[in-house]
């Protein structure tokens, strides 16, 4: 898990690096999901990538304020990277 992370991880940084060259419209309305994927696998580097980890499966978890707090913090990085373009 932690080879394959680290590895998803730097394509996208890769990615990120080069959006500049992206023309706008749904081209870089494409790369939204790459703010989720980033998040995600920050999350998990930060559990030391254990897929089991309970705090993983809470942000699931709608009732949970983890979970709101979640959502919350995706919808404002995913808002950010729409106004701006930077993801």
């Amino acid at each position: 898990v932690r080879e394959m992370a680290l590895l998803a991880k730097e394509y996208l940084y890769h990615a990120r690096l080069h959006q500049g060259v992206i023309p706008g419209g749904d081209a870089r309305s494409s790369l939204l999901a790459v703010v989720s994927a980033l998040r995600y696998l920050e999350r998990l580097e930060k559990l030391d990538f254990d897929i089991f980890h309970e705090s993983l499966r809470d942000v699931e978890n709608v009732e949970s304020l983890n979970g709101r707090l979640w959502r919350l913090g995706s919808m404002f990085y995913l808002w950010r990277a729409w106004l701006t373009g930077v993801f």
